[in-house]
């Protein structure tokens, strides 16, 4: 008993300690907002209105419903108010229409920071009008000067004075567009420089890059209509010369497809009757080698500028054979543990693992012949590897029984599991090598027209 007595007192010394600390906390408080209210008085009679608000804000801080505080900043934030607004009406005499703004977003902050002490203050009509006035007056001035600067090829003038009239109304005329129209003026600038040059592949790189951004841009649009015509290059894509390998008749229509996909305006590939002809006289050279006099009669033919030859030096086509492997994931089985209770015990089970890889490597020689003057203008070797791998799995169980496992470790978590169990349903035909050698060609064909596209783009 005597215990328990000693602590009643020591909690009942803590609790007066407690309300001792807390009150004379609150004498601290309020003796400061007595301080603060006394001092915005005395601030507010010597006239000293923006430093007697901001004491009457320190005092409500600390109690919101402070009368004496209340009315103090309600009248000294009315007066700072009104010397707010005498502002702006400076600015507007002095046609200072940036200023009239800002002044004005001060003031709008400043209602919006007295508000919080519910303290409605107003801003005059008369002083709304005005800065509206000087906004439209501000967004003319800018718009304006924004469209001279862009008309004189100044962009970064232009953008300046466009994003200030964006900033003040993102919807003021077609200020979006203008500024959709800066981001790619610089490039059709030297579309437009490049095309007049008689530049033709350098203008429709600019031209692509802009029409990437604004696919729509109608200037862009008509001056790639008429760089295909007045660059009209047509070119004929001969069957490669050689048919050691079995694969070259493909090879042609692998390339025009590739040229056709550049949907370069200036490429226009020659598809003509008599271009049988011309590979019948192909064949019946030894060597498949084109002389130049041969190449301007080809081009006479055919009306192609230029000529395009390949030649297969080397295609190493390997198909593996399938490769069975017995692996181990694991089925989950409930057992009575020797305590009678049901337990999860894993049991290895095995599944199999069928496997096949083609493997394709070719080599291709292309020339790229002048069919007016007989001269080779850009000549390579390139080389490109394909590999297909197909793989099925089976189990003569359940599939969706299995738990996957490395190296002696289940793994139980779903998605884990999910993915592995969607391997069993994948039923598919294995990949001819016919097929893996298409794609290769078709990676060839794509090297060489970009090849191409960028020789034109040179010129």
């Amino acid at each position: 008993m005597h215990f328990w007595k000693i602590n009643e007192c020591l909690v009942a010394k803590w609790k007066r300690l407690w309300c001792l600390l807390l009150a004379l906390g609150l004498s601290i408080i309020v003796a400061a907002q007595k301080r603060e209210i006394k001092q915005g008085l005395l601030l507010e009679q010597q006239g000293r209105v923006t430093e007697a608000a901001e004491q009457f804000i320190r005092a409500l801080h600390k109690n919101r419903y402070k009368t004496e505080a209340v009315e103090g900043l309600s009248r000294t934030s009315q007066s700072v108010l009104d010397a707010k607004v005498k502002t702006v009406h400076q600015a507007y005499r002095q046609r200072n229409f940036p200023e009239v703004i800002d002044r004005f977003e001060d003031i709008e902050q400043y209602i919006a920071k007295i508000a919080y002490f519910q303290i409605t203050l107003e801003v005059p009509a008369a002083v709304t009008e005005l800065v509206e006035n000087s906004r439209m007056l501000l967004l003319k001035d800018h718009y304006s000067k924004g469209v001279s600067a862009m008309d004189d090829g100044n962009y970064p003038l232009a953008s300046e004075n466009f994003l200030l009239v964006e900033r003040l109304d993102p919807q003021y005329q077609d200020i979006q567009s203008r500024l959709q129209e800066l981001e790619i003026l610089p490039d059709f600038d030297q579309a437009q420089k490049s095309f007049e040059d008689g530049r033709y592949g350098i203008a429709l790189q600019f031209i692509e890059e802009v029409l990437s951004n604004q696919p729509n841009y109608m200037p862009a649009v008509r001056m790639r209509d008429q760089i295909g015509k007045l660059s009209d290059t047509p070119i004929a894509i001969l069957p490669a010369t050689t048919n050691r390998f079995g694969i070259d008749d493909k090879i042609r229509s692998h390339l025009v497809a590739a040229f056709l996909s550049l949907n370069n305006p200036m490429i226009r590939i020659v598809d003509r009757d008599n271009l049988g002809q011309v590979i019948d006289e192909q064949k019946r050279m030894v060597s498949g080698i084109i002389g130049q006099a041969s190449a301007v009669e080809i081009g006479e033919l055919l009306g192609a500028k230029y000529l395009l030859l390949t030649k297969v030096l080397n295609a190493d086509l390997h198909q593996s054979p399938p490769t069975n492997q017995d692996l181990t994931a694991y089925v989950a089985r409930t057992e009575m543990n020797s305590s009678g209770y049901p337990q999860v015990a894993y049991y290895p089970v095995k599944y199999q693992e069928t496997s096949k890889t083609n493997t394709v490597h070719l080599t291709y020689q292309y020339q790229l012949v002048s069919t007016e003057t007989g001269e080779v203008l850009a000549a390579d070797v390139i080389s490109e590897t394909k590999q297909d791998e197909w793989i099925e799995y089976r189990y003569e169980g359940d599939p969706s029984a299995l738990y996957p496992a490395k190296n002696g470790v289940i793994f139980k978590d779903p998605d884990r599991r999910g993915a592995f169990q969607a391997r069993f349903g994948k039923r598919s035909s294995s990949p001819s090598i016919s097929k893996t050698s298409a794609d290769a060609q078709r990676l060839i064909a794509d090297r060489i027209a970009a090849s191409f596209s960028g020789f034109l783009s040179s010129r």
